[in-house]
């Protein structure tokens, strides 16, 4: 069925296609319409813009102008336009191009608006995730038109391991005919956020009194199940065996057998927890302070000396060396390395000793750093790997500048054979002067991949309250994953004065020397 309306002397011919909004149409007159197709009879030719039209064309004669939708007639002279064909809806208030979701279950809350300027109902608001979307988060409308958009991260705490992932959420206005998209991608990380841990568990020196300094060096074996501490007034060396809230006192040496009562040195346990080595940095070996280092073995709960070589020394041990300042053992118990930041007038130096399946303790290399200089102190701690592949070693007093004191550094060796190389220098990204950066260091034991430096002079917390930072490894190159401080941080604390690592990386250990009246407390993180 056709319509017949007279405009300008003129029959128009219309399809049922096109909506009469008005009785009456003149040349201002503006239809609203769905139309699907036009009347192949009506001879309808399209245009890019209404510029294109042609001049002196037949009295009616139609033509739709894709530019605006529009459809003109012709009265032989002119054009007029007669109706407005469907518009697709836009995006008035559109998402971003990208998103990070939060991992800890707060929303991601977008807000989008669109219109449709033919004058159709509000547009239709929906959005579709793709695969990848769709296995890390959710999404739902809010009652507000379906305007509102609220996203989570799918928690998983309790089922499989929650991994990184990514994916689109494509989000779509429609007036019911001509749908328009917008997307937008999402990501989210579950990597290692060690600055929002709280402590796990705390161990006060359990027969100790002020001034004990209870936690000046500790170390761990690789499940955490045992870790060896020593107070640095007395000399004492004790190792606790436990886990999460419940710590037993195992061993416990004294000066006599192991320490120093006034310089003490620093302890390392093997990654199965069955052998301890104490360093002595200020024993004479045949001069002053060369020092040197005793190995103790475990068989059950008893601790004895190490068969062979229990005893081991620089083989160019010179005055004030102090070798066993800081010491390690590599997880398969076949390497200990040691500091000696006294060498050559404080530049410092660290040496790595090996047993093998002979079980006779031997020095394989003497390692120091590039560009080394005097009064760094290169090796006043270290830490090595499981396979003693990777070490790192601290150099507390290094500057950065002829201007500048004490800010420090760490630096990490790589062997090959029995070559040792350096890998990376490390440093914290918020470096400043006298944090003394690399006063501890540690480094994950399974794969050399997760390493922790203490800045005990760090002021975050308070003047000296201390910090400590972890770092993560990629191929060779090494970058800052968190800084973490103490949840009860305060001035003097010097939390970050030893640090240690479980083997997996999952464990951190701190310990804050002169916290609650100098008695020391230490610090259980859990990644």
């Amino acid at each position: 069925m056709s319509h017949a309306r007279d405009l300008a002397g003129l029959q128009l011919y219309l399809t049922d296609d096109i909506t009469v909004k008005e009785e009456f149409m003149d040349s201002d007159t503006v239809v609203t319409s769905s139309l699907k197709t036009l009347a192949a009879s009506t001879g309808t030719k399209g245009y890019a813009t209404p510029n294109d039209l042609p001049a002196g064309a037949t009295a009616g004669a139609q033509a739709f102008v894709t530019s605006n939708k529009r459809l003109y007639i012709s009265n032989g002279s002119g054009w007029y336009n007669i109706a407005l064909i469907n518009q697709t809806p836009y995006f008035i208030t559109s998402p971003n191009a990208s998103y990070t979701l939060d991992k800890t279950g707060i929303a991601t809350v977008i807000t989008i608006l669109g219109a449709d300027s033919d004058g159709h109902d509000i547009p239709q608001y929906s959005a579709t995730g793709n695969s990848g979307f769709n296995a890390m988060a959710t999404v739902t409308k809010d009652s507000d038109n379906g305007r509102v958009f609220v996203i989570r991260a799918i928690d998983s705490e309790g089922s499989a391991s929650q991994t990184d992932g990514s994916g689109v959420l494509t989000f779509t206005l429609s007036d019911g005919k001509d749908p328009v998209t917008a997307n937008s991608s999402f990501s989210i990380s579950f990597g290692p956020d060690w600055t929002a841990t709280q402590s796990q568990h705390r161990i006060p020196n359990p027969d100790g009194t002020a001034y004990d300094y209870f936690g000046h060096r500790v170390d761990t074996s690789s499940d955490g199940g045992r870790f060896v501490v020593m107070s640095s007034t007395g000399g004492e060396v004790e190792v606790y065996q436990g886990s999460a809230a419940s710590w037993t006192q195992e061993y416990k040496a004294t000066e006599g057998s192991l320490g120093n009562g006034t310089q003490p040195g620093d302890v390392a346990m093997s990654a199965d927890g069955s052998i301890i080595a104490v360093g002595k940095p200020y024993a004479a070996q045949g001069g002053s302070e060369r020092g040197e280092i005793v190995v103790r073995t475990r068989s059950g709960s008893t601790w004895s000396n190490a068969s062979g070589s229990p005893t081991l020394a620089a083989s160019d041990k010179g005055n004030n060396d102090k070798l066993g300042r800081s010491i390690d053992i590599s997880g398969d118990g076949n390497y200990i390395i040691a500091g000696a930041p006294g060498e050559t007038s404080n530049t410092g130096a660290a040496y790595v000793f090996y047993q093998g399946s002979t079980h006779t303790w031997a020095q394989q290399a003497k390692i120091t750093s590039t560009g080394g200089a005097t009064s760094e102190q290169f090796g006043i701690d270290v830490d090595i790997d499981a396979d003693g592949t990777r070490a790192i070693i601290g150099a507390w007093k290094e500057d950065t500048s002829s201007n500048t004191e004490d800010y420090g550094a760490a630096y990490v060796f790589k062997r090959t054979g029995t070559s040792w190389a350096q890998e990376a220098r490390i440093v914290s990204s918020d470096i400043a002067l006298d944090d003394e950066f690399g006063n501890s260091v540690a480094i994950n034991t399974t794969d050399g991949t997760v390493a922790v430096v203490g800045a005990h002079q760090e002021a975050a917390g308070g003047t000296m309250a201390g910090a400590a930072y972890i770092f993560k490894r990629n191929g060779t190159s090494w970058s800052q994953d968190a800084k973490i401080v103490a949840d009860d941080a305060a001035a003097y604390d010097i939390y970050g004065w030893r640090v240690a690592i479980s083997a997996d990386g999952s464990h951190v250990f701190v310990t804050a020397q002169l916290e609650n009246s100098n008695q020391g407390k230490i610090y259980v993180y859990k990644n």
